[in-house]
């Protein structure tokens, strides 16, 4: 599975070519992925998405989540 970004102008680009899901809560979803020509150490980067609940920032904090299992289902297979 890889992540993409749809520009306004109708154009979509590669953010990730493969990521995994790493931890999951109702407030904030962790993955993991590699960015397109990075290789090697320091390749991979941790993305976290917060919830309506988190103040949007760079603020830390502290969220129960669980360990990530195969939850999205792919489409067309």
């Amino acid at each position: 599975m890889s992540l993409v970004r749809k520009k306004t102008d109708g154009t979509v680009c590669l953010v990730f070519e493969k990521i995994d899901f790493r931890a999951i809560s109702d407030e904030v979803l962790m993955m993991e992925g590699n960015r397109p020509g990075f290789s090697g150490v320091g390749a991979v980067f941790g993305t976290v998405i917060k919830g309506k609940s988190i103040p949007a920032g760079n603020e830390g904090g502290t969220w129960n989540t669980a360990r990530s299992k195969q939850w999205i289902r792919r489409k067309g297979g």
